[in-house]
């Protein structure tokens, strides 16, 4: 069936004025019918109706709209064409009247103006005005809101386009997300630094992700930070003013959250006065140093917290000097990424990691990670167990492969049942999303 999006504006009319008919007539006999005046399974029809022709009327201006903006982004290249032909008869003109001042003055040596349109003071062609007044951003908004006509008009030499699509779509412009592998309407995709292409859906639910998990941001894809601007054209509104906010609780070191714990919104730097934060959200009152409700006297020590502390004290734990998370390490060398980005060496704390002396792997760590590695791959222990000290420091790019038969996920734990991804050099193993998304 078709959607009304897919609709032609004659038939789109025509179908919404015979949905409106049809609704004002059911309306109408639900309104005459006195025997069930009072029913409250009738009044709930004609509160249903209601509804349904305030959103077909929604949708008759959506359409209206959609085609007024589409005839004035037409209007736009019609007038980039005529203003471009005029500046080259004005162009001419100027330099036919100062040929024409220098014969006047018996200037013997003056050159006729020719009509040569490759010259380089010449204005701009049409193409080239296009080409110079737009952008890909500008191409897909009109693609997304405007019609695709109107972003193929926008960027007509854009060379994002899926090259070899497949047999249904052919024609048409579509773009194949890194992430789901689904082909989307160009216009719903964007390139990221990296160079692969994204859809509104996984990169909305990426950027989602990021404001949620501290190790998903910032947003980025095969190690390379999104920026939100090149990005913003496919986010909205506030999702973007939410990635702003998370971005300076990110970049605060002693963050402090709304004591109430209904609430526990992060209360930024700017919100804090004499050792007091005030939330913005709930009006309540925090203090920053215990992170308690504001009170007069000294801060009262947290029986809670402490019993925290003293269990990773006795469990080997170590506590990130930035954020001031709790460390576990579970598996790979002493040296520690935390989810805030924080490096530092797990056996001392050292700042930056590598700047101590201790070693670079707990023995019994490495060992069980050697067997590990050596029995799922059916390798040599003491062949892996080289790899692994010499390639711990590893970036992955380019030494992801395919493995088939799923298995558990090494950075989020899930379970995947058909493939992973393997770095063919440090051996992590790894699901898709976590490939491009979660590794740094």
């Amino acid at each position: 069936m078709e959607s009304l999006a897919d609709l032609d504006d004659e038939t789109l009319f025509t179908h919404l004025a015979k949905y409106r008919a049809d609704l004002a007539a059911e309306k109408a006999q639900i309104e005459n019918d006195e025997q069930h005046d009072g029913n409250s399974e009738y009044a709930d029809n004609l509160a249903a109706i209601e509804i349904y022709l305030e959103e077909l009327e929604i949708q008759r201006t959506v359409a209206r709209d959609a085609r007024l903006a589409e005839s004035i982004v037409e209007a736009k290249l019609t007038d980039l064409s005529t203003v471009s032909e005029i500046t080259q008869q004005e162009q001419q003109a100027r330099e036919d009247h100062a040929y024409a001042r220098r014969l006047a003055e018996g200037e013997d040596d003056a050159v006729a103006p020719t009509n040569d349109n490759n010259d380089d003071n010449t204005a701009p062609s049409y193409e080239e005005e296009i080409a110079n007044a737009t952008t890909p951003a500008l191409s897909k908004l009109a693609g997304l809101w405007v019609s695709a006509k109107a972003g193929r008009a926008l960027h007509p030499e854009n060379k994002e386009f899926d090259p070899d699509p497949e047999p249904e779509f052919e024609g048409l412009l579509r773009a194949q997300c890194c992430l789901c592998l689904d082909h989307k309407s160009y216009f719903e995709t964007v390139a990221v630094p990296c160079g692969d292409t994204w859809c509104q859906d996984c990169l909305r639910e990426l950027f989602y992700d990021a404001c949620r998990d501290e190790s998903l941001y910032p947003p980025r894809c095969c190690t390379e930070p999104i920026p939100v601007a090149s990005v913003e054209v496919l986010l909205p509104r506030d999702m973007i003013v939410e990635v702003e906010q998370k971005r300076v609780e990110l970049s605060t070191q002693d963050r402090t959250y709304c004591a109430n714990t209904a609430c526990s919104k992060f209360i930024p730097p700017a919100d804090i006065t004499s050792d007091i934060a005030e939330c913005q959200k709930c009006n309540s009152r925090t203090c920053i140093h215990c992170k308690k409700e504001a009170h007069e006297n000294e801060c009262q020590e947290d029986a809670d917290a402490q019993a925290v502390l003293e269990l990773a004290e006795q469990e080997g734990w170590k506590r990130c000097g930035n954020c001031q998370a709790i460390v576990e390490l579970k598996h790979g060398c002493n040296h520690i990424s935390c989810r805030c980005s924080h490096e530092f060496c797990y056996k001392c704390g050292v700042v930056p990691w590598k700047n101590c002396g201790c070693p670079q792997w707990d023995e019994e760590m490495l060992i069980e990670r050697t067997q590990q590695v050596a029995a799922r791959e059916g390798r040599d222990v003491a062949e892996v167990r080289e790899e692994i000290i010499t390639r711990h420091n590893c970036n992955h790019v380019d030494h992801w492969e395919y493995v088939g038969g799923g298995g558990r996920c090494e950075e989020c734990s899930q379970r995947l049942p058909i493939f992973l991804f393997r770095c063919d050099r440090c051996h992590l193993e790894v699901c898709r999303r976590c490939r491009f998304t979660r590794i740094r």
